[in-house]
């Protein structure tokens, strides 16, 4: 009896060792990832000079039927409006800031088009969902497409890789397809939807974003007709997150170009808001 009394005093400490281990490990590597993502948000042009890894729109994903685009998970473009808890004008001003595989970034709204409970002036964090670090997917590029691999490591002016090439990736959903980064001072038309749990923004800090952008590809349209639409393909086309964020979108091919540029005037047309001039 006393043996299997000392038995469980044994496996009970242990038990807590490997806890107390393990959260432990957590936490260091929490610091470690939270300290090497931060110095990307204080470093911007460390950013800026990274390729970016888009996937281009296609013109299924900027449809504006309904069956087409709910099958994704996606809004489309007809209920964009009703859809929107908040829909702003904003301005980036630079400021991001870098979680585990996405990002924040913080605006200041110039004007309020819909929402009771957001004031012009006010900064909103919204997540950017774009995230850095190693290449997903370099290995089985290396494989089936050993030219275009070679061609993008040439691009990154690294030659052969000894590992996977460090990036700027969009997050693997299609709404994200042809979203760009945002562009330092230019203004966006905004579709908003507030995330639960978050009662306020301070602007200290943009880590727990307020809100996350609907779930559209139109979510977010540059104000300014100076930034392009381009036509671009992900394997042949390589562009920087600088480069990037120059866009107004990244699309397959010319059918996606046109069905994009409708359909942003269209909305412009409904929320009466005049496009302006670069």
């Amino acid at each position: 009896m006393m043996s299997r009394m000392r038995f469980a005093r044994r496996w009970a400490l242990l038990s807590c060792l490997f806890c107390a281990l393990l959260v432990g490990g957590s936490a260091v590597f929490g610091v470690w990832t939270e300290r090497g993502l931060s110095d990307y948000g204080e470093n911007p042009d460390r950013i800026k000079t990274m390729p970016y890894l888009y996937s281009a729109a296609s013109q299924e994903t900027l449809s504006d039927q309904e069956h087409e685009v709910e099958s994704a998970g996606l809004v489309p473009p007809s209920t964009l409006v009703d859809t929107s808890d908040a829909i702003v004008i904003g301005r980036f001003d630079g400021n991001r800031s870098f979680g585990y595989e996405t990002c924040a970034v913080e605006l200041t709204v110039t004007d309020v088009i819909k929402g009771i409970d957001i004031a012009e002036g006010e900064r909103v964090a919204v997540y950017e969902q774009m995230s850095v670090g190693p290449m997903k997917g370099a290995e089985s590029w290396e494989i089936y497409d050993p030219e275009g691999y070679a061609a993008f490591l040439e691009y990154l002016g690294c030659g052969d890789s000894d590992g996977a090439p460090l990036v700027v990736e969009p997050s693997e959903t299609p709404f994200r397809d042809g979203m760009v980064p945002f562009l330092d001072g230019c203004e966006y038309v905004l579709f908003l939807n507030e995330q639960e749990g978050h009662d306020d923004v301070t602007g200290e800090s943009v880590r727990d974003a307020r809100y996350v952008l609907v779930r559209s590809p139109y979510a977010r349209l540059p104000v300014s007709d100076g930034l392009p639409v381009a036509v671009l393909q992900s394997r042949t086309d390589f562009v920087t997150v600088e480069e990037a964020a120059g866009l107004a979108h990244i699309v397959a091919d010319e059918r996606a170009e046109r069905r994009y540029v409708d359909t942003r005037r269209a909305l412009f047309e409904e929320l009466e808001i005049a496009v302006r001039s670069a």
